[in-house]
């Protein structure tokens, strides 16, 4: 889905499992962002973003560490929707690396193969022609706040980020390396190490 302000020019890409909650309420309280009635989708189009964006429009998303991403994609509602009975999280990161999902329905399948995508192929997807800004969940106020449309503006505060214990979650060498091979070019393309070390900040 996308948020879009007309009177701030800019267009938000919302990954799924990215943003916080307390920025996507920052943008529409105090950045006049909406969701336009054919953003509600999962599935984004390029045509509609382009007409959404005009020439001088800021197109922004916020990225993460793919290691926390694939724990809030665990946690998340549309995940357990797609977990086995007691799957645990290192067979729930193997699934996804291998592109499985026990789902029942085209629907429901499509939306999984989109929802559990790394960044950079939903970026590229989208992208088509279009300059998507990313910027970190883990350095959320700093790189927001050097956005065009938020800079010297005293409307931000800072915005909780929910963080995680990653050794909780992996506990086995081969679930990191399932992990890596599932985020494939996010790690390279946003910076980020592929060690929990880096996960970490």
């Amino acid at each position: 889905m996308y948020w879009q302000s007309q009177r701030n020019k800019f267009v938000f890409i919302d990954l799924p499992c990215n943003a916080p909650r307390a920025f996507t309420r920052l943008l529409t309280k105090q950045f006049a962002a909406v969701a336009p009635e054919d953003a509600r989708d999962s599935f984004l189009h390029p045509d509609e973003i382009k007409a959404k964006a005009s020439c001088d429009s800021v197109v922004f998303t916020v990225v993460r560490h793919p290691f926390t991403r694939l724990i809030a994609f665990y946690h998340d509602d549309f995940g357990k929707r797609v977990r086995l009975p007691e799957e645990g999280f290192a067979e729930f990161v193997e699934r996804l690396s291998q592109g499985h999902y026990h789902i029942r329905g085209k629907a429901v399948l499509r939306k999984a193969r989109w929802f559990f995508r790394p960044q950079t192929a939903m970026i590229e997807i989208v992208a088509q022609g279009i300059k998507v800004k990313p910027i970190k969940l883990e350095v959320i106020d700093r790189s927001f706040s050097r956005l065009p449309f938020v800079r010297g503006s005293r409307k931000v505060k800072q915005i909780p980020v929910k963080s995680f214990v990653l050794k909780d979650y992996f506990t086995e060498k081969a679930i990191v390396e399932n992990a890596i091979s599932w985020a494939g070019e996010d790690f390279e393309r946003f910076g980020y190490e592929p060690t929990l070390k880096g996960a970490q900040g």
